[in-house]
């Protein structure tokens, strides 16, 4: 039997065709794996830098401060060194002339011949966003200064030195009125008795809003205390209402 032409040429492209096909396999899975290889590499995570957290924080210039007022510098090492007042300053920096932190009257409170000292914070360094000020009462008797009040008052709520002092006394020494804010809607009475040494809250009102039902505008006087039980009450409810 003859071996046509045809015959002979037909294993030898199939080998052909099957060499040809494994190359191709080896090239398509070599070009895979160069291309997916960063998709499949572990423990390789992608670290991202942001400026801002490597930035320097910004730096507040120390306070410092002045006082040439001859209103003020009787008193100026007590109240400089007051915890309080200390407090007030966290949020100042650079220079601060003492004139423009502190308004100062002086009267007589318990009629001894001897004025005190009322001062009251004005400025951003010595008042809060909503006008709360630091105000202090001071006596200077034979060369010494003793503090008899510390407390807040509302800046520009009532004429300063005047409104605050009460006919109503104790010890010799006029009652004394302030106020002060706890956020727009809610305004503190709050009164202060001498007791012999120093000046303690013995009274103590609060002007709220009423509610909505009462009508706009509409408001009540309760004691403080009755506030903050109401005031503990909603944050209360509030917290629950998101559970």
């Amino acid at each position: 039997m003859q071996i046509s032409g045809r015959h002979f040429i037909s294993p030898l492209a199939a080998v052909l065709t099957l060499t040809i096909g494994l190359a191709v396999a080896a090239a398509i899975n070599t070009n895979f794996s160069l291309f997916s290889s960063s998709a499949v590499v572990p423990n390789k995570v992608p670290v991202v830098v942001r400026p801002a957290e490597n930035a320097d924080p910004p730096v507040r210039q120390k306070v410092e401060m002045s006082c040439y007022d001859l209103s003020i510098l009787p008193i100026w090492h007590e109240l400089k060194n007051d915890s309080s007042f200390k407090e007030r300053l966290q949020f100042a920096s650079g220079l601060v002339d003492c004139s423009e932190m502190l308004q100062v009257t002086k009267t007589d409170l318990n009629r001894d011949g001897n004025d005190e000292f009322l001062v009251r914070g004005k400025g951003t360094a010595q008042c809060g966003g909503i006008g709360n000020c630091g105000y202090w009462i001071f006596e200077l008797k034979n060369g010494v200064v003793r503090k008899l009040l510390e407390a807040t008052h509302q800046a520009d709520q009532y004429e300063f030195g005047v409104d605050e002092v009460q006919k109503s006394r104790a010890h010799g020494y006029p009652d004394i009125l302030l106020t002060d804010r706890n956020g727009q809607f809610v305004l503190f009475f709050r009164s202060y008795r001498f007791d012999g040494s120093q000046y303690t809250e013995s009274r103590c009102m609060s002007e709220v809003p009423k509610s909505l039902r009462d009508g706009a505008g509409s408001w009540e006087v309760i004691t403080c205390n009755e506030f903050y039980l109401r005031w503990d009450s909603m944050r209360r409810s509030l917290y629950e209402a998101g559970q």
